[in-house]
């Protein structure tokens, strides 16, 4: 019998999947829950019926009434707060010091990225009593958690971070002017409560930035020196998603239809985007992120400038940097990224000016007019080149270089 030549094992993916597999694991919240509706249905919050549940909140808590009614139909007792900024030092202690008055049992956040961040810390620090501080990295001592946290469901309402899915906290200290993670497989939410209604409110703004995030995500998972099976799957099929609902989900948001009269279209974009978001969290959790990430992590706590910003701006010069440099496999990688955003006829080389053309578009600034001034590269690429994230990047870059690619995103 002749060989069989499938069609799926084209050029990329050979060069993938050549040579032996590594061993690899994988962890992820306890449960996943994806689908219309599911934040204001009492049963989705079954992980933490009859307890005091601490409600954490964005901003603007009256949009989350529904949410509000479904867990205090199955919890004894429910005690809302706010977290009104990114979360620092000072405001996660007061958070948690909220937490314990209220003799809180499970924890509950429905907001971004840094309000799901909060409530893993929060949840984390109603059994390990001691200082926050002992438990960060980098500024702090780094110990392990002691004790599992209280069960903690993390519900998001934009499409970007993932953090719904990932086992650490970022958290800003403004007397080190840097954002450091706290992190811990216990961290990881006992529920992801993925509802994509919840994102049809979404402004255009953070709507592009939290969608750029997730692309971003996407990007330095495939392409990391950690990247698995189980991640691979996750990223192409996470990138096919972004493909098809980031404009349609942008155009949502500029339109005047809102949640009310979002159209089914707007529904299932809004709906491609959280997935996307959902698998670039579950794959960073397991494969490492890279030098984008490794300079906004630092870059955030240095000019406060939003994440997304900072991940649309360097992405374009970190891939022209890493296609420079990088092997055959990890090319091909980024050749599978520019086919599946781009389509086939865009050849791998073209891919850094086509992602710089998407930041163009949507109106995302250069690093000096997000506030980043020449006199602190060197600062930010020292930061950047401890950072946890920068471990994944296919490539390891000297300080010096990394202050090239600062320059050249300005």
């Amino acid at each position: 019998m002749d060989s069989l030549v499938f069609a799926a094992a084209d050029r990329h993916n050979r060069q993938m999947i050549d040579g032996s597999l590594p061993g690899f694991d994988f962890s992820t919240a306890g449960t996943i829950r994806f689908g219309r509706g599911l934040a204001s249905v009492s049963d989705s919050f079954s992980a933490v019926q009859r307890s005091r549940v601490f409600l954490l909140t964005g901003s603007d808590p009256g949009r989350h009434e529904a949410t509000r009614e479904a867990i205090a139909s199955v919890a004894t007792e429910v005690c809302m707060a706010q977290l009104e900024v990114e979360p620092d030092t000072s405001e996660i202690r007061r958070l948690v010091d909220h937490a314990r008055s209220c003799g809180a049992g499970g924890v509950v956040a429905i907001g971004g990225g840094s309000v799901m961040d909060a409530g893993k810390v929060i949840a984390a620090l109603l059994t390990n009593t001691d200082d926050l501080f002992s438990y960060l990295e980098i500024i702090g001592d780094g110990k392990p958690l002691a004790h599992e946290p209280v069960p903690y469901i993390a519900v998001p309402t934009t499409a970007g971070t993932g953090s719904e899915v990932t086992r650490n906290a970022v958290i800003g200290s403004r007397e080190h002017g840097v954002k450091v993670s706290m992190r811990s497989r216990s961290m990881l939410p006992a529920v992801a409560l993925v509802d994509p209604e919840l994102c049809l409110s979404l402004p255009e703004r953070p709507t592009v930035l939290s969608g750029l995030d997730a692309a971003t995500q996407l990007i330095e998972a495939f392409t990391s020196r950690h990247a698995q099976p189980l991640t691979d799957a996750l990223c192409r099929d996470g990138l096919e998603h972004f493909a098809w609902g980031f404009e349609p989900a942008v155009a949502h948001a500029k339109s005047d239809r809102g949640s009310a009269l979002a159209t089914e279209e707007d529904r299932r974009a809004r709906g491609r985007m959280c997935v996307a978001a959902l698998f670039s969290g579950l794959a960073l959790a397991n494969a490492k992120l890279g030098a984008v990430h490794g300079f906004a992590g630092p870059l955030g706590g240095m000019i406060h400038a939003p994440h997304g910003a900072l991940c649309a701006t360097l992405l374009p010069e970190v891939t022209r940097m890493n296609l420079a440099m990088v092997d055959e496999n990890i090319r091909s990688r980024y050749a599978r990224v520019t086919e599946i955003l781009f389509g086939p006829d865009i050849s791998v080389d073209e891919l850094p000016a086509q992602l710089d053309a998407i930041r163009t578009a949507y109106r995302v600034p250069g690093l000096r007019e997000l506030g980043l001034t020449p006199d602190r590269y060197e600062e930010a690429s020292e930061k950047a080149s401890r950072a946890g994230s920068m471990k994944g990047n296919p490539v390891t870059y000297s300080v010096d270089q990394l202050a090239g690619i600062l320059e050249r995103s300005a």
